[in-house]
Formats: C-alpha cells, sequence, structure tokens
C-alpha cells in the first residue's frame, strides 16, 4: 500500500525539547564506537523516532547556533555528507562542523569555512559539487595512470632482463621526465561538465569498477609488449642478442632492437593510459576542451612515432639509444608496430566505454556481491520508515518519562496541512 509521502518542518525550540526531554531517542554513539547505527539494525532501533525526524526533516527554522552545529553533527551521524551554507558568525560552528562548509560573506564565517562565494546567493552550492566530483574523478584518473605507467615500465624491463638486455638511461628520462610528468600534471586541468547529474562517482579507490579497470588495462600492457616482442622475433632479418664477454659490448646492452622497441612501445602505451583515464561526462568536460592536454599528447605521440618510422638523425640516433638503419629500415616491421599501437588504444577505450562505466556493468558486479541494500545509516532508516505503520503519530501526544518533566516536556504531532504535511 502506497504510503502518503510526509516532511517535518521543526524550530529550534522543538529541537531543544528532543534533545533535552527524550534523551533516549537521541543517537549518543559515536561512528569509531563498537555498536554505531550501520553496525546492527538492533542497535539503532532504539533511536529510530530521532533519525526518522532527521530523515525526513526539510526545514529547520530559528535555531541558535549551537543547536545548528548539532544539527549537523546529528545528520554527519547518520552518514550523510552534510553541507552548510553561512553568512554570519552563528554559522561558523555548523560551517566548520559540516563536510562542506560555504561562507557568503567574507567576516567572521569565512575564517570557519573552506570555501566562500563572491556571491551572497547559494546558487553556488551547485558549482562547489560540480567541482568537488571533478576533482575527485580526475585525482582517481591520475592515481589510475600513474599505477599503470609504473607497471607499463616493470613488464618492459622484465622482458628485457630475459633477452639480457636493459633500457637506455635516456629511455627512462624520455618515459618519465618528457611524457609522465608533462601529462600527469596537464590531466587536471580539465574542468568540470556544465550538468549536474543525479548520481555521484564512485569514493573509494577500492571500488570493484576501479579494480577491474586497473586489471584489465594491466592484461592489455602485458597482451601487447609480448605480442611486439614475439613479433620482433619472428622477423626473418632478427638475430638474438649474444652473450656479453667484456666491457667493450656495453653499448650493445641497451642500443638493439629488444630495448629500441619495448621503449618505443612503452612511450605509446603511457600515452594512450592517459587518454583513457581523462574521462568527459557526466563528470568533467570532454578531452578537446583541454586543449593544452590533448596538443602534449599529439606532440608526444608525433615525436614517438618520428622515432619510430624515421631515422632522426645520428646525433639523435646516439642520443635516445635507438636502432634505425637507413639502409635497412625494416619499414613493413615498423608500420606493423604502429598499427599493434592503434589496436592497442582500440582495446583501452573499448574496456572503459563499453564495460568499466556501463550500468549493466555496475549490476552485474552488485550481484556478485550480493549487494542487496546500502549499509548507510540514513538508507537504512530510510527502508524502515517504509514498514513503519505508526509513524508518524499524528494526533497524539508523547510525554517524557520522567513524570516532573511531563508538563513542560510535551512533544505534539499536527497533521492540520493535510495528509501531505505534518509539522512538528
Amino acid at each position: 500500500m502506497d504510503r502518503p509521502k510526509y516532511h517535518f518542518a521543526m524550530t529550534g525550540r522543538s529541537f531543544s525539547v528532543l534533545l533535552q526531554h527524550f534523551p533516549e531517542l537521541v543517537p549518543k554513539v559515536g561512528r569509531n564506537d563498537c555498536c554505531t547505527m550501520k553496525a546492527t539494525l538492533r542497535c539503532f532501533e532504539v533511536f529510530l523516532p530521532f533519525c526518522q525526524i532527521m530523515v525526513r526533516g526539510t526545514i529547520f527554522a530559528r535555531f541558535s547556533p549551537e543547536q545548528k552545529t548539532q544539527l549537523v553533527e546529528k545528520y554527519i551521524d547518520l552518514e550523510y555528507i552534510t553541507g552548510m551554507v553561512g553568512d554570519g558568525a552563528n554559522d561558523c560552528g555548523a560551517l566548520k562542523a559540516a563536510h562542506a562548509g560555504i561562507s557568503l560573506s567574507e567576516a567572521e564565517a569565512s575564517v570557519a569555512s573552506p570555501f566562500t562565494s563572491s556571491r551572497n546567493t547559494i546558487e553556488c552550492v551547485p558549482t562547489v559539487i560540480k567541482e568537488g566530483r571533478c576533482a575527485l574523478v580526475t585525482s582517481f584518473g591520475i592515481f589510475k595512470y600513474m599505477a599503470l605507467y609504473s607497471m607499463v615500465q616493470f613488464v618492459a624491463v622484465l622482458i628485457l632482463y630475459e633477452k639480457r638486455t636493459i633500457l637506455a638511461d635516456m629511455h627512462f628520462l624520455y618515459l618519465d621526465m618528457v611524457i609522465t610528468t608533462i601529462v600527469a600534471v596537464l590531466m587536471g586541468y580539465t574542468k568540470p561538465y556544465d550538468r549536474l547529474v543525479s548520481h555521484r562517482p564512485h569514493g573509494s579507490l577500492m571500488a570493484p569498477s576501479m579494480i577491474v579497470s586497473i586489471f584489465s588495462q594491466m592484461i592489455i600492457v602485458v597482451g601487447f609488449q609480448t605480442m611486439a616482442i614475439h613479433f620482433l622475433q619472428h622477423q626473418s632479418w632478427y638475430s638474438p642478442i649474444s652473450l656479453y664477454d667484456g666491457p667493450e659490448d656495453e653499448r650493445e646492452k641497451v642500443v638493439n632492437w629488444e630495448a629500441t622497441l619495448l621503449f618505443l612501445v612503452a612511450a605509446f602505451q603511457d600515452l594512450i593510459l592517459a587518454f583513457v583515464f581523462s574521462k568527459g561526462p557526466p563528470y568533467r568536460k570532454r578531452i578537446y576542451t583541454n586543449v593544452v592536454f590533448l596538443a602534449a599528447i599529439l606532440v608526444l605521440a608525433f615525436l614517438t612515432g618520428t622515432l619510430l618510422l624515421y631515422s632522426p638523425g645520428k646525433w639523435l640516433e646516439d642520443l635516445m639509444k635507438v636502432v634505425h638503419n637507413p639502409e635497412d629500415s625494416h619499414l613493413s616491421f615498423r608500420l606493423a608496430i604502429l598499427g599493434l599501437m592503434a589496436a592497442n588504444l582500440f582495446a583501452a577505450v573499448a574496456v572503459e566505454e563499453l564495460i568499466v562505466d556501463r550500468v549493466w556493468f555496475k549490476r552485474v558486479l552488485k550481484t556478485i556481491r550480493r549487494k542487496k541494500h546500502s549499509k548507510s545509516a540514513f538508507k537504512m532508516v530510510r527502508r524502515q520508515l517504509d514498514k513503519e505503520i505508526q509513524f508518524p503519530p499524528v494526533g497524539r501526544t508523547t510525554y517524557a518519562k520522567d513524570a516532573d518533566d511531563a508538563a513542560s516536556s510535551v512533544v505534539a504531532v499536527d497533521a492540520k496541512g493535510g495528509p501531505d504535511s505534518t509539522n512538528l
């Protein structure tokens, strides 16, 4: 049976009556205690009436500064992400207690709040939410990029160790200082999306979609590096590296086809990962709006492609420690490697766009985890409210347990506003 919707409007006086004369209804456990509201329904059912009022509370008016702080703290105890907007010194406590406090003035309130609006209106709230979501998605994207960038070099070094060779120092400098530094810095310049969507991004690095994204991209990195080295070994002109007898062979340890190939493949994979993890809507604008970042990727891809396909000159070849013989350039092999990197780009984009970010994939993960309901305290209260038939107690009067306070501590619930409007 569908129940009518109701909302509570509470004044500061009513709130003080609940806190002073009905303490048995007010949660006093902390989030780190052994018996939190989230831990078990039996524990938090003791405080259910007060929690129901907080969850259904819509208007809180004429609150004192201390009551504003208490109200924010109660919502935090219910595991809400709480925001507070204030414009005076009497809002400082609540602004400091909230997760996100926004001051509408540059006076005392601006000292206690992390955000200050230049306009004296609440239109800044959606802007703060969009900026926060954009910053969160960007941080997770950079984290995934740095984790996979390290894995790219790790796999390349392992393969080359098995071939009795190693990347040259200039290879590491190009990958670390030129590509990674530029890309990681410019990736965060993408601005938030214009529209504010109803669902929020993942707030945990251990979210299943995050783990699946990292491991799937890791498999792609390992797979394409392995395919590239096997493709090299099956060329008719390929000559494996011989054992080294002395320091005179030191140059051959790093200037060979194996090191050159995996260096160029790793450089392309770093750029591919930066492109893939710089996601756009619904939390950030599309990648082409970050002109500097996109230009940097294109320029670095052009430089890496030049090292792969053409002879950049004797001095640059010696500097970058790459193999290139103009008399026998093996252009078909180089073009095949370029095509292999294009397939790597397609696979990485397909995994993120067609699997990780899709709703059906999130539903599959939810089914595998057997997660039927959220364990957040306020959502548990909402589910309990759907089962409550006697709440709210319209037309009834509740007295405090102490008989001495019965005359002065009365809470009455009236429904004069109709079934859709309940006032406390």
